[in-house]
């Protein structure tokens, strides 16, 4: 069997009610931030206390009743917001005149990225095809030759 509540709560929803009665209590209907529809029991409704009593004392005959005390009314709490400090308003200054200075590109000596302190070129010369022409990381044009040592052939980058 389904719960007698939610059954109401979903019919209510189906027809769009703004509100419904269960067990002597008003539900009003409101949103969340997500946009999803709630009902929520209504401030200030008061059950129906005269049924409770009845089942009550129906289940328990034999024991006797003891004294109930009064339940104080819960307040709902309010929601606070923290307030904003006020800042105080800076005094503008006035604006110097900035006068631009013109820089002067520095001049680039070749279109390669050079390695530390190294005069001959960056790429190994054992990469590259004998004769081929590169500039050197002093700025001079060096050439790929290569030569015997030993008994092999070896390259070396030699200046210009």
């Amino acid at each position: 069997m389904a719960n007698a509540y939610f059954t109401k709560v979903n019919k209510a929803r189906k027809s769009g009610a703004t509100s419904f009665e269960y067990n002597g209590q008003t539900y009003v209907q409101s949103k969340t931030k997500t946009g999803m529809v709630i009902y929520k029991k209504k401030t200030g409704s008061k059950k129906d206390t005269t049924t409770k009593m009845d089942a009550e004392t129906k289940r328990k005959k034999s024991t006797p009743k003891k004294k109930s005390t009064p339940k104080k009314k819960s307040t709902p709490k309010k929601k606070t917001t923290p307030k904003k400090k006020s800042t105080p308003k800076k005094k503008s200054t006035p604006k110097k005149k900035t006068v631009r200075r013109v820089r002067k590109a520095p001049v680039k000596k070749s279109g390669r990225i050079l390695r530390g302190k190294r005069n001959s070129p960056s790429t190994s010369a054992t990469s590259v095809k004998v004769g081929t022409k590169r500039t050197g990381g002093d700025g001079k044009m060096y050439v790929c030759k290569s030569y015997d040592r030993g008994g092999k052939k070896v390259q070396r980058w030699v200046k210009d």
